[in-house]
């Protein structure tokens, strides 16, 4: 006779994955990562030599005449509540939490060290290119909020893509099979704050659109090869087809 009381279900981290599967998503992620790479090169260089100037200055003078309508009056405090929502003041509380949740959720420390990478690796790849490229901050607009360093990139786009993108595969991680339709509302919730976060930098006139995009150029390649690594090296076993011999009286 077998026992009513089973072996409990593996954990999500430890339920069986095709080897071939993680191949498949690490070359996808790889060609993902080296195309945006490219674009960022380019866009970097286009940058460099002003060739972005013209459409730069005509988006931000079109978004601007937002702020001087009469919705700007609750459309510029709302835009700075979500800029805060990618700011490091914001994120560094965020990362915290992070840990609390690590704490209490058991999570492995594989999971939470490749978060301390994404959050180090978004600082890092940020101010590398803000000093390398040292862009000034716009000037043609009056800017509704101050911002320090350079314009090129956004970082608070980069932070925002990358924090919340991890998070929601945090939480994923913890829900077992989940369907395509939560992964595609997480993740599409990730995508969809950190593109706000980017359009309101440009709405209080801190940085450029091209500033925005490279933000996500930064970001999403960084955030997809954290969570390709972080599914790659997590455990897998086989699920026995007989029951375990503890379980048979």
């Amino acid at each position: 006779m077998f026992s009513s009381s089973l072996e409990a279900p593996p954990p999500p981290e430890a339920l069986p994955q095709d080897p071939r599967k993680r191949q498949r998503v690490l070359v996808w992620v790889t060609a993902f990562s080296v195309l945006g790479l490219a674009w960022l090169i380019k866009i970097t260089g286009e940058v460099g030599s002003g060739r972005s100037e013209t459409i730069d200055r005509v988006l931000l003078r079109r978004v601007n005449l937002l702020s001087q309508s009469s919705e700007g009056d609750w459309m510029t405090p709302a835009a700075k509540f979500i800029s805060l929502i990618g700011n490091w003041q914001f994120v560094a509380p965020l990362g915290a939490l992070v840990l609390f949740f690590a704490w209490r959720k058991r999570l492995p420390w594989r999971s939470f060290l490749l978060y301390l990478v994404s959050v180090a690796g978004s600082s890092a790849l940020t101010l590398a290119f803000k000093y390398g490229v040292n862009r000034p901050r716009p000037e043609i607009v009056p800017p509704l909020e101050k911002a320090p360093f350079a314009s090129f990139p956004s970082g608070h786009t980069v932070f925002a893509l990358v924090v919340y993108g991890f998070l929601a595969h945090l939480i994923l991680s913890h829900v077992d099979r989940p369907s395509r339709w939560l992964m595609g509302l997480l993740y599409g919730l990730a995508v969809l704050i950190a593109g706000m976060v980017g359009l309101t930098r440009v709405y209080l006139a801190t940085h450029y659109p091209t500033d925005v995009v490279a933000g996500f150029l930064i970001g999403a390649p960084l955030l997809l090869t954290v969570i390709a690594l972080d599914n790659h090296f997590a455990p897998s076993r086989d699920i026995p087809t007989d029951p375990p011999a503890h379980a048979i009286k």
